[in-house]
């Protein structure tokens, strides 16, 4: 007699029915570190041509979105560099219009006056490369490696097919957001961030990036830092970030903690829920902080980031004159 024939199981999943990860990342690091998005993109298009999966649509669309903001920002620099900043201008006018005077000049009777301390030099634009950490910098307070390439923009990151539930709480997870700068009055901001052209290195050792803002004065600033550090307050448990990609992240957010070094810096940490694979369990680690009329602004995003956020902020404030 012949063996009884066994049903067979359904087939196991083609690797075609699977939607491409790096394709679905590009998207997300589009809005976190637009060079990041860029490389994901690139690197998810090369998969699908090879191995068919799907995904083709959103590696596009966060190259799109990863390119349209390089491309803003790079306008943005150039127009920066060419253009000299209002303080510059007004200082230079200012020196050139001032009348000579010949008339003799009388001394008064020499009295004894207390003057109050002149306070803390505001900080120009031209100023704000220097603030921030380079790339020697990073290596030694952040823990990159030489691998890592700079970007800067000059303009509030603004990534319109992204949102986040609630919508205020994007800032917990990114500086530089029109959501919480757009109306603060700012005058001038400047970004430096770092990523890896190597994807393995980039989620092993994280992303950088780093803010500085300025305000027309130090009272103003502050009022900045503090409007931040109300609304993270508004942000703890689970918020939700959603975009074309389909695939939402959830962010756990933590609860407001201050430096025990410096406890001006407002810290807050979050960490990736639910999301793509190679995001869950990542941490972003944010760090603001105000001293003069600059609000430095610091995230770090990595398996774990430590004490990075806090340490890069201390050393921005370092900089800062007064």
């Amino acid at each position: 007699m012949a063996p009884p024939v066994v049903p067979a199981g359904p087939p196991p999943p083609s690797s075609q029915d699977e939607t491409n990860t790096f394709a679905t990342l590009s998207v997300v690091f589009a809005f976190l570190f637009a060079p990041a998005g860029a490389v994901l993109g690139h690197l998810g298009l090369s998969q699908i041509k090879r191995t068919g999966q799907r995904g083709r649509d959103r590696a596009l669309v966060g190259l799109s979105l990863s390119y349209t903001l390089i491309v803003v920002a790079v306008a943005a620099l150039v127009i920066w560099a060419v253009i000299p900043s209002s303080s510059n201008t007004t200082t230079t006018e200012a020196k050139t219009t001032a009348p000579g005077t010949n008339s003799p000049v009388t001394t008064p009777p020499t009295t004894t006056t207390t003057t109050p301390e002149p306070p803390l030099p505001l900080v120009t634009e031209a100023q704000l490369p220097g603030l921030l950490l380079n790339l020697d910098d990073s290596i030694r307070l952040v823990g990159l490696n030489d691998g890592y390439s700079p970007y800067e923009e000059t303009t509030l990151r603004n990534v319109t097919d992204l949102s986040m539930t609630p919508p205020e709480c994007f800032s917990a997870i990114a500086p530089g957001l029109p959501v919480s700068y757009g109306n603060s009055g700012h005058t001038a901001t400047l970004s430096r961030s770092f990523t890896n052209l190597d994807v393995k290195t980039m989620f092993a050792l994280g992303n950088f990036d780093e803010r500085a803002t300025l305000y027309a004065d130090a009272p103003a600033a502050s009022r900045q830092v503090d409007a931040i550090e109300k609304t993270w307050q508004g942000c703890h448990g689970n918020i939700t970030q959603n975009g074309p990609s389909g695939s939402p992240v959830v962010f756990d957010v933590g609860e407001v903690t201050r430096s025990a070094t410096d406890p001006s810096i407002v810290l807050l940490s979050s960490t990736v829920q639910n999301g793509p694979k190679l995001m869950v369990g990542s941490r972003s680690s944010r760090a603001v902080a105000v001293k003069s009329n600059v609000v430095v602004d610091v995230v770090v995003f990595a398996p774990d980031p430590g004490g990075r956020a806090e340490a890069a902020a201390i050393e921005i404030l370092s900089r800062i004159p007064g």
